[in-house]
């Protein structure tokens, strides 16, 4: 994962996005809070019997994201070359095999050193991942066996810019009968890897009454660059519905950084409260995205 925003690396760093191989994984991804607020952010308690099974998650995938940061320069050359025609190919392939073929497209940048540096990170990568795909089935029972809450927290009210520089605030929630806030940011190649699929989404819900709409956590109020960066990765993906940068001192902002693993997506109704839990890992996962409209079709039922 590679983070442009120096400030932001010692935060995000921690919250490498959780492969396809385990996209159904729960909790905050290195990072444990007490805080009682912040369990309808990214729940972080589960039962006796999948905790162990969360924590062996949350430490891997630390570890795997720490091997990335520590050659993030080299592993910046690699994620530039993913792109559009990468996303089809990506949806079943392990991270490990992601990353390796975009680094076979990305040898013309690197020299004999760098690819030692990245051929160690990838071997380590690799047998993390293959530890994690055993910890699949105790993740995907912890999901099934959730049940939706009937307490519903409101969505931080807020009032921001998207990244073309339009006013925007939580009215945006008041015209539509349910959207899906997708979080993300600019180094998190799962992120960016679903954007198409979030978009066909918004394209087939936007008919229904529903919308989709983006926060992109590195692309905060002043940072031009990654906000210029984040647009360019919109644009090159063809993304069109709104995209937030935040105010990392409002309640949004505040919120979104509770945030460890991305992408995290979150299903808002109309009268802005947040319904059911969090949706981690990318919609571009087949079980993520029946998981996804099975939850918008409820909210749209509830609202005729």
């Amino acid at each position: 994962m590679i983070i442009k925003n120096e400030k932001k690396i010692k935060k995000i760093v921690k919250a490498l996005a959780i492969t396809l191989s385990l996209s159904l994984v729960l909790g905050a991804c290195g990072h444990k809070n007490n805080d009682t607020d912040n369990k309808n952010v990214v729940k972080t308690e589960e039962k006796d019997s999948s905790s162990n099974t969360d924590d062996k998650i949350i430490e891997l995938t630390s570890k795997e994201n720490d091997i990335i940061a520590n050659n993030k320069n080299l592993w910046n050359k690699v994620f530039e070359k993913a792109d559009k025609n990468d996303t089809e190919k990506s949806k079943e392939m392990p991270y490990d095999e992601y990353l390796k073929s975009l680094v076979e497209k990305s040898k013309d940048k690197l020299s004999e050193e760098d690819m030692k540096k990245i051929d160690n990170d990838l071997a380590q990568i690799k047998d993390i991942e293959s530890k994690l795909s055993k910890l699949k089935k105790d993740t995907e029972k912890s999901q099934s066996s959730n049940e939706e809450s009937d307490d519903l927290q409101k969505f931080p009210a807020f009032n921001a810019k998207t990244l073309n520089g339009e006013d925007i605030s939580n009215d945006i929630f008041k015209d539509k009968k349910v959207t899906l806030v997708n979080f993300w940011f600019n180094g998190c190649s799962p992120c960016v890897r679903e954007l198409p699929e979030l978009q066909k989404l918004n394209d087939e819900i936007d008919k229904k009454g529903g919308q989709v709409i983006g926060i992109n956590t590195e692309a905060i109020d002043g940072n031009n660059t990654a906000i210029k960066e984040a647009k360019d990765i919109l644009d090159k993906q063809g993304i069109k519905y709104k995209n937030i940068s935040l105010d990392p001192s409002s309640d949004l902002g505040e919120y979104a950084g509770k945030i460890m693993s991305y992408p995290t997506s979150i299903l808002v109704d109309k009268d802005g409260n947040i319904v059911g839990e969090p949706i981690v890992g990318g919609i571009d996962n087949e079980k993520i995205m029946e998981s996804v409209k099975d939850g918008i079709d409820k909210i749209l039922s509830k609202s005729k």
